[in-house]
């Protein structure tokens, strides 16, 4: 009669799955930080540039077609959290807590887009 043994593999499979454990919560507090991680806004003669982290984008004014505020639709009610730039190439939200800065940033912003228009052929 043949008899077959397996491998004890309980011990290996708990190290795996202890370190896949720690892998996720590992890149679990590594993407709730990055979220905190604010978009710097700068105002450019030509456009708004946008960085995050490593990330640059570049969006001419000529190419913007909307600036609005935008409204976070919770459950808690309807709370402004930023500026949503509509553009060629999609939309983008900039997120201004600051109701000052997000007004200044706005009307800096409408502002700069007007005068593109005007300027453009």
């Amino acid at each position: 009669m043949l008899r077959f043994s397996l491998p004890d593999v309980g011990p290996l499979l708990g190290t795996l799955l202890n370190i896949a454990l720690v892998i996720a919560v590992a890149a679990s507090v590594l993407a709730f930080c990055l979220a905190y991680v604010p978009t710097r806004v700068v105002l450019q003669p030509e456009g708004v540039e946008l960085r995050w982290l490593w990330r640059h984008r570049f969006i001419p004014f000529r190419e913007i077609t909307d600036a609005y505020e935008y409204e976070d639709n919770s459950p808690r009610g309807s709370l402004p959290r930023g500026v949503r730039l509509v553009h060629g190439k999609g939309a983008d939200l900039v997120g201004l807590k600051n109701i000052l800065k997000r007004d200044r940033f706005l009307a800096a912003i409408r502002d700069r887009v007007e005068r593109a228009r005007h300027a453009a052929p």
